[in-house]
């Protein structure tokens, strides 16, 4: 039986879990291996019945929530150095070395774009359109909500802003070097740095032009987790009675990398609303907010 490698960012939860499922379908045909540098979210993979292969260097919590904030944009400071890279590296072609797979599977673990290129092992790269290179391009991505601030300027704005992003070339010295060493030639923009020989798309066809779409993406909608747990007794009872009030019941809440301030301001929004009974199971995000 062939291997398929998984390569997922373990510390964020809905990718881990997209991961999970894209191998459950494949398991059958293949042999399914994962691996990171994370612990975070790895008993996940394993109570689904998959290996895990824990690679150095194993991440920090810290380190964690610097490279989403990173990833967010809310933060310049790049949690990528030169040594992480290397040794990222290292610990990914030795386990590609071991294994000879037919092909990767990845989400945002940015280091197996190199380690896969050096290895020429074929990327499948699963992944939202918001933030790829077709969204840039594309006349119909949403303008964010602070461009707006500029009025009558905004449109213009939102184009510029979305051209240069598309011709930014700009990648860390660290992979650069990596690159180097590897005598990798590195793609012409940013964004060609993180696309892979097949990107899946989990966005909902509803929302995009698929014309639009370069050969090598494909729409596969979204891939939603499906655990073997049940929602605590704790929550059904309150469900149960909200119902009985007559109250709408409304889930709400986030990935592993959700933004705190936008969470407290729809929070703080949706408990304000008399004929709502709130759900909201992200106490891991904000550890200063209680929630019935």
């Amino acid at each position: 039986m062939k291997t398929i490698l998984f390569a997922p960012a373990v510390f964020n939860l809905a990718e881990t879990t997209r991961m999970i499922e894209v191998a459950k379908a494949m398991k059958d045909r293949y042999y399914c291996v994962f691996f990171g540098f994370s612990k975070t979210f790895a008993p996940l993979i394993t109570e689904s019945g998959f290996e895990y292969h824990l690679l150095a260097p194993i991440l920090t919590k810290k380190q964690e929530e610097q490279i989403i904030k990173f990833d967010q944009l809310r933060t310049l400071k790049n949690p990528f150095t030169k040594e992480m890279v290397a040794s990222r590296i290292t610990s990914e072609q030795s386990l590609i070395a071991k294994f000879e797979p037919r092909l990767i599977v990845t989400g945002s673990n940015v280091t197996i774009f190199l380690s896969a290129r050096s290895k020429k092992i074929p990327l499948v790269y699963v992944k939202p359109y918001a933030l790829s290179e077709p969204f840039f391009q594309s006349e119909h991505a949403l303008m964010p909500h602070e461009l707006r601030f500029f009025g009558p300027l905004s449109n213009p704005l939102w184009h510029w802003t979305k051209k240069r992003i598309v011709n930014t070339r700009w990648i860390p010295n660290a992979f650069k070097h990596a690159a180097q060493k590897e005598m990798l030639p590195l793609p012409k923009t940013s964004l060609q740095m993180m696309d892979a020989d097949l990107n899946l798309i989990t966005t909902p066809k509803l929302f995009l032009e698929e014309e639009q779409l370069p050969e090598n993406y494909r729409i596969v909608g979204p891939i939603f987790a499906k655990l073997s747990t049940s929602l605590p007794e704790e929550v059904l009872t309150f469900i149960q009675r909200k119902q009985q009030e007559r109250k709408r019941i409304i889930h709400f809440a986030m990935g592993s990398s959700g933004n705190p301030r936008m969470l407290r301001k729809i929070l703080f929004f949706l408990q304000k609303q008399p004929d709502l009974a709130v759900i909201a199971p992200i106490d891991y995000l904000l550890d200063d907010i209680q929630s019935d």
